[in-house]
């Protein structure tokens, strides 16, 4: 094999449509995209995305921005562990046990009078942030005709910061405000990590490899000149984490492995104006483990759904459905450069989980009505499902296919415009680099 151009390029970029879109969650609901080649064969792809997502807010139910962590509400603090049964000698029973020394669930010591705190827990510090980071690899074999094999990689490195407060009429009270002191201590006590700082250092996230085909058909003497189209489909490794990994006990992880396709047409209207669209979707596969679920069994009525969920059970996991929407205008082939305007929308129904454990929700007669069960199980708000609509702006570099080596860089911006139970932050940046190799034997 003799390599006929050897050159070496890496950009940081935005979108160029078709590749990824099946990457996304309601927290980072946008992903770098690599485009498919016109190439028929002897060639290869090498590519390289960075997704930021930034910013201090979520939406909620009504698709009001509120800060991240209260995107499903701000439930009262002294019901945090409702049907659980706090550890000896840990700082759980201090502050949930009726007798604790500093007891939220009977704070005045009435006896059998219980007076449970009145605050509410909130992440409203105008110091809050998050930062979530996604690296995408992606390695592009065109083998004939059109038809080329993929393989992609995401890692991720995510930081929070959630310093949480108290407010209502105890909040001020010596015993709520010790409690705020101790929260990252409560949470690690219950399989969670540190809310007031946790980073998620680069590790791998997901994987998975597609089969896909790329089509191009000029057409002479019409409105159209060119139309351009793409087919992919392929499988996705589950993620690393059954459970959400920055903040189980308020964030969901309505993920695992899954099968995934996407569509994408394009069609040059004029010499330097075209429009495209795709479309894709993933069908995620059940499992089973464990996470941090409802666990409040202590009434058939009243009972505390969370989040924070600081309970665990096991349970079998079916993720709802993932669908993906992108359409824009570009004026594009100005010596290779392009503008792109567009609009993006993201969704996912909701998630199922269906009880495994017999150690949980016995109580109160669910252990007889399985049916009951689960219908306490999926009360929980973070399985309902979500959106996210985006406006975005990009710009972008090619040469022609017909080069034996072909770079491709683009840097975009989205703007959220709306959403439901999905992060939203300032904005968000995406970027991607391609460099496509053809070779001759």
């Amino acid at each position: 094999m003799r390599i006929t151009s050897l050159f070496s390029l890496l950009s940081l970029t935005t979108l160029s449509l078709s590749g990824a879109l099946f990457y996304v969650s309601q927290d980072e609901p946008i992903a770098p995209h690599f485009s498919a080649r016109n190439f028929d064969k002897k060639a290869c792809t090498l590519s390289f995305g960075v997704t930021k997502t930034e910013g201090h807010n979520s939406y909620n139910s009504n698709g009001t921005p509120v800060p991240f962590l209260e995107q499903y509400g701000t439930p009262q603090i002294a019901q945090f562990y409702k049907g659980l049964t706090p550890r000896s000698n840990s700082a759980s029973e201090r502050y949930f046990s009726l007798t604790g020394t500093e007891s939220l669930t009977n704070s005045t010591d009435a006896g059998s009078d219980y007076i449970p705190v009145v605050a509410s827990l909130r992440f409203d510090d105008p110091q809050n942030y998050y930062t979530l980071q996604s690296y995408h690899l992606a390695y592009t074999h065109y083998l004939f005709s059109g038809l080329f094999f993929r393989f992609n990689l995401q890692l991720v490195d995510q930081t929070i910061v959630q310093r949480p407060r108290a407010v209502g009429a105890d909040s001020s009270n010596a015993r709520v405000l010790s409690f705020i002191d101790h929260f990252d201590q409560v949470l690690g006590e219950n399989n969670n990590p540190a809310v007031s700082f946790y980073n998620r250092k680069l590790e791998i996230e997901r994987a998975g490899y597609f089969l896909g085909w790329h089509g191009k058909a000029s057409l002479l003497d019409n409105f159209i000149r060119e139309i351009s189209g793409t087919l992919l489909a392929g499988y996705t490794f589950r993620p690393t984490h059954f459970d959400q990994p920055l903040a189980p006990a308020f964030l969901p992880h309505a993920q695992t492995h899954g099968y995934s396709a996407e569509l994408d047409l394009a069609a040059q209207v004029s010499n330097h104006f075209g429009i495209e669209c795709e479309i894709a979707t993933t069908s995620y596969g059940r499992y089973t483990d464990t996470a941090h679920v409802v666990c409040d069994d202590t009434s058939t009525t009243t009972y505390f759904s969370g989040p924070p969920l600081l309970g665990i059970g096991k349970v079998l996991k079916d993720p709802g459905t993932l669908w993906v929407m992108e359409a824009g205008a570009s004026l594009n082939r100005y010596w290779g450069f392009s503008i792109t305007g567009g609009y993006h929308f993201s969704y996912q129904e909701a998630t199922v989980l269906t009880l495994q454990d017999t150690t949980i929700l016995q109580h109160s007669g669910l252990s007889a009505l399985p049916g009951h069960q689960n219908t306490r199980l999926n009360s929980d708000p973070r399985l309902a499902r979500w959106k996210h609509h985006t406006v975005f702006v990009r710009f972008g570099y090619t040469p022609s296919d017909s080069h034996r080596f072909v770079p491709e860089i683009d840097f975009g911006i989205h703007w959220p415009v709306m959403g439901q139970h999905s992060s939203s932050p300032t904005r968000i940046y995406t970027g991607s680099g391609q460099l496509s190799i053809r070779w001759t034997f």
